[in-house]
């Protein structure tokens, strides 16, 4: 996948997780709502094979995305953090 599609599916997923984060009284995990799990994760794996000088780290957090203490706002932390790997 290229970097264009790339960036346009993470601001997808960025925008879809900060309107359900915003939605939430309490800093909801990323488990609880396991489609948007799974689209993340989908995210996390084109971005370790797209960018590969970082693919240990979204390898990590692949993993990290479904343990009960990774919450929506370290979701959209990651989120950013590939939006900004793709602007340098």
């Amino acid at each position: 996948m290229d970097i264009k599609k790339l960036k346009k599916m993470t601001e997808l997923v960025n925008n879809k997780m900060k309107k359900i984060h915003s939605s939430n009284r309490y800093n909801s995990t990323l488990r609880s709502h396991p489609s948007e799990l799974a689209e993340v994760r989908n995210v996390l794996n084109i971005a370790s094979k797209t960018l590969p000088g970082h693919k240990i780290y979204f390898e990590n957090m692949i993993e990290k995305a479904g343990f009960p203490n990774f919450y929506l706002s370290d979701t959209l932390d990651v989120l950013k953090h590939i939006l900004a790997i793709i602007e340098i």
